[in-house]
């Protein structure tokens, strides 16, 4: 990312106030980890497709995450991740929802957060704020758990919203 004072001032401050929002989110959820938080790590790959017309392209997505329960008997968890795509780069901050369901190892969850997303499309290089939301399917397989999700992205550019839904398969690993 270039240094905040080559950015626009608005670009500068937003950009400084997510990542001291990052840093303090990171304390807390450090802390939290010896009253039984668990700590999991993700990957996924998948295909994302644009859902506006704005120059994005269609193609491989992938992505790789940390995340953390908070207490480990409720089903609430933050999860940071990185993704990637032809024409977007990302870093969010989700909230997990994952109730068990009883009778079953399908694991269903919902997940929402925000992030920066760094777009290269139509020759435009920025940085942005960004929304995203959407839910998955987990199984576990020994200490693995596989997985599926979908969720809807939302990039707030300047002259018009970006979108887009990737659909991915991966794997979580305690």
């Amino acid at each position: 990312m270039p240094d905040e004072h080559l950015l626009p001032p608005q670009l500068a401050t937003s950009v400084s106030s997510m990542k001291h929002l990052t840093a303090c989110l990171i304390l807390i959820v450090g802390s939290s980890t010896p009253a039984g938080g668990q700590w999991t790590i993700d990957a996924t790959v998948g295909f994302a497709g644009p859902m506006s017309n704005s120059g994005f392209r269609p193609g491989l997505d992938l992505m790789g995450a940390v995340e953390q329960r908070l207490v480990r008997r409720l089903p609430l968890a933050l999860r940071l991740e990185v993704g990637w795509d032809r024409s977007i780069t990302r870093t969010d901050l989700d909230a997990l929802f994952d109730p068990p369901l009883p009778g079953t190892r399908l694991r269903p969850y919902v997940l929402a957060g925000f992030g920066l997303y760094k777009i290269n499309v139509s020759s435009s290089n920025q940085t942005n704020f960004g929304l995203n939301m959407g839910g998955g399917l987990r199984y576990p397989i020994g200490p693995v758990e596989s997985f599926f999700e979908v969720r809807y992205h939302v990039d707030y550019a300047p002259l018009a919203a970006i979108t887009f839904i990737p659909f991915q398969f991966g794997a979580r690993i305690q």
